[in-house]
């Protein structure tokens, strides 16, 4: 799949993660299966000592998405609406997530 297939919201997202390079999304409102801008998540990111650097393809137009951009995409469509709390980002690629669980799922 290639940056330009997607749609505004998708390009916001993955451009936001490149940007970040390293860090947490907090916050992400995902609506009809969509990434949304506003509410605008928190953003926290890392620092690491003599590595944070441009992420790969940020300055270009186009580019093939990587498998872990792809993915998520595809995740959120499932998810419909709701909140991402915590969405984990290693060299400008969605990691992981996370969300809360009942207790009694243990």
């Amino acid at each position: 799949m290639k940056f330009s297939e997607c749609n505004k919201n998708q390009q916001w997202a993955v451009r936001m993660m490149q940007k970040l390079g390293y860090g947490d999304i907090c916050g992400l409102q995902i609506k009809d299966g969509q990434p949304q801008a506003s509410p605008a998540p928190e953003l926290w990111q890392t620092e690491k000592f003599g590595i944070n650097k441009p992420m790969k393809g940020i300055l270009l137009e186009d580019f093939e998405l990587h498998k872990q951009h792809v993915c998520f995409l595809k995740h959120i469509e499932t998810l419909k609406n709701g909140v991402l709390p915590i969405i984990q980002i290693h060299d400008g690629l969605p990691l992981v997530y996370k969300r809360k669980v009942s207790s009694g799922l243990i």
